[in-house]
């Protein structure tokens, strides 16, 4: 289990670079990620008042000896004396909160969607910019398609990254404070609730590093399935010319297949993951009720305290499936990020000197002086070219197929 632990901790370092890059993007939203860090708090405390005013009303009204403790008071002070009014003022409670949580979980998903695609704008911005400077050796090498899914898919493992460091942040935060309200009302059940760690570890373990490469595999299928549907599209008329629509289509499908396969791949990984994780949380869940309603036939605890309990136990399975599992989701989005980066990081071939000077634009003379080049060293394909060509004057280069003619020219723009 130290092994297991340590490998799960172990990715975090490595790429931890990554990481810092990937927020960087995000800079200017801090101060909308503070208001969301802080409506994701409040959502989160709602939510844990939600589970009382039931409870109130089972031990206070319904159970044949009403429990009288300081949360029960809170809850009923407000309201009248008769039951009749307590229970129908328990209910408004119970309607409030909700509202206030949905108003509050609605706003932090707008403000999250609002900060992720700010930050996939820049992103975008950033590494179209890049293509654009990159040499034609570049764009020559690589086709189309994987350019365009690198700016439309991949753009968004960024903003995958921050939030899962942000689910990551509030999920620890969220498990420390239900378990220290449970661990209050009852040890020997929160004892019970943290029994699943060590299986979710596992689980996400077991499942984690077979995601983590099948996702790399079906960004791959992915982005050849773009580059072969853009090629086809783009010779459109010369398929349709040569009567070639069968054996297109017949390509097409290859493609599709498998990118159809490698995303099955994953489903079969997430279906199974989903389903341990269940089981897990299943048993575990089985055993807080049967050693709950032990509790309760030794009047340890109330019908409506085991039912706040189960209340939060659901509430505490969420943060710790996100913490254990994530390596897997943080993986993933650095699948992306790191497509991208890997086309912000080539060095251009050609770059303007630190002191070279903006030019206006205006007519001038063409001037080439004893111009030579050589693809192999040792080979020259131009050798003492010079030539001297006046603004709005036409000239031709002539000479055989090979001599260097399109190895001129694209000198010229330094292609």
């Amino acid at each position: 289990m130290r092994q297991a632990i340590g490998s799960w901790w172990a990715f975090y370092p490595g790429q931890i670079n990554q990481v810092i890059r990937s927020v960087s993007y995000f800079r200017l939203e801090r101060k909308s990620i503070y208001v969301l860090l802080l409506l994701t708090g409040a959502s989160t405390a709602v939510g844990m008042l939600q589970a009382w005013p039931l409870a109130v009303l089972i031990d206070s009204l319904v159970a044949t000896a009403p429990v009288n403790d300081r949360v029960h008071r809170l809850f009923l002070a407000p309201l009248p004396e008769s039951p009749s009014g307590q229970i129908v003022g328990l209910a408004l409670i119970a309607l409030a909160l909700r509202l206030v949580q949905e108003v509050l979980t609605t706003s932090r998903k707008l403000l999250r969607s609002r900060i992720e695609y700010n930050g996939v704008l820049r992103v975008r911005c950033e590494l179209f910019r890049k293509m654009q400077a990159l040499h034609l050796g570049y764009h020559r090498s690589q086709p189309i398609g994987d350019g365009i899914y690198r700016l439309t898919s991949d753009s968004f493992g960024c903003a995958q990254v921050l939030g899962v460091l942000i689910s990551v942040v509030f999920a620890f935060a969220t498990l420390l404070l239900l378990l220290g309200i449970q661990f209050a009302r009852s040890p020997a059940l929160t004892l019970i609730a943290l029994a699943v760690v060590p299986p979710l570890i596992w689980a996400n373990l077991r499942f984690g590093r077979a995601l983590e490469k099948r996702t790399s595999a079906a960004k791959k299928a992915d982005s050849s399935f773009t580059s072969s549907v853009h090629r086809s599209l783009s010779a459109i008329g010369l398929t349709q010319a040569f009567g070639r629509e069968e054996d297109e289509f017949h390509r097409f499908g290859r493609e599709v297949r498998q990118c159809v396969r490698s995303w099955l791949r994953i489903h079969k990984q997430e279906v199974g993951y989903g389903l341990t994780i269940g089981a897990i949380l299943g048993m575990d869940g089985a055993l807080l009720l049967a050693y709950g309603g032990y509790l309760i036939q030794g009047r340890a605890l109330t019908p409506g305290e085991l039912m706040v309990f189960m209340s939060y136990l659901g509430m505490m399975y969420d943060p710790l499936c996100q913490l254990t599992g994530a390596r897997v989701s943080l993986q993933s989005g650095l699948i992306g990020a790191r497509r991208v980066f890997e086309v912000l990081d080539r060095p251009a071939l050609v770059s303007d000197h630190p002191d070279a000077a903006a030019l206006p634009l205006k007519p001038r003379v063409l001037t080439l002086r004893d111009v030579g080049f050589e693809y192999v060293p040792g080979r020259p394909v131009l050798r003492g070219i010079s030539v001297s060509i006046p603004p709005g004057a036409s000239a031709a280069f002539v000479g055989s197929s090979g001599v260097g003619k399109s190895t001129l020219l694209n000198l010229l723009p330094r292609f």
